[in-house]
């Protein structure tokens, strides 16, 4: 991915529906290296997700314009308070490789809702990063595409990655994540 207009687009299917009644629940995997370690990004950078800025967000990991890896929520689609934006302690500075792993399990408390790993590291929980407060027990499902390495709106494809995605993963349900730093250093 360059930059530029590079994505991978997964047709919407009901595999990547995360509705489980009154709970959302997922767990997303992937490894990613970035093609810079400083400066500034001239807009955000979206990783993966299911994002389309025409009211029809879900969920997307992204990299802020700071290079700090945030997660971005919603709970029927649409912008303003809709959206809550979870802020990770990780920064991109370097061009290695560097494993994340995410779960969503709309079943815990508003602060532990948004679990993410880097390089089996902690790097956002209820007391690691920064959580949104009152995050969503359920997220909105829309009938849209999974995007890796960019988003879209209403179809025209947007904030695209600089760098590389390898070996992506996606589970219905919250996975248990003890012993995720065995998984990173592989």
């Amino acid at each position: 991915f360059d930059g530029s207009a590079d994505a991978v687009i997964i047709p919407d299917h009901a595999d990547f529906n995360h509705d489980t009644g009154s709970h959302s629940k997922f767990t997303v995997s992937f490894w990613f290296k970035a093609d810079y370690s400083s400066g500034t990004l001239s807009e955000t950078e979206v990783l993966m997700g299911r994002w389309d800025l025409n009211d029809k967000r879900e969920w997307f990991i992204y990299v802020g314009t700071d290079r700090v890896i945030n997660i971005g929520t919603s709970d029927d689609g649409t912008s303003g308070g809709n959206i809550k934006t979870h802020v990770t302690t990780h920064t991109i500075s370097d061009t290695n490789w560097h494993h994340l792993i995410m779960r969503y399990d709309g079943s815990q408390s508003a602060n532990s809702r948004t679990l993410v790993y880097i390089d089996g590291s902690v790097v956002l929980n209820s007391s690691t990063g920064t959580v949104a407060s009152s995050s969503f027990a359920q997220l909105n499902e829309a009938n849209q595409d999974t995007w890796i390495a960019g988003t879209h709106d209403n179809g025209t494809a947007e904030r695209h990655f600089d760098g590389k995605i390898d070996e992506v993963a996606y589970w219905k349900g919250a996975l248990a994540l003890a012993g995720t730093n065995k998984y990173a250093s592989y």
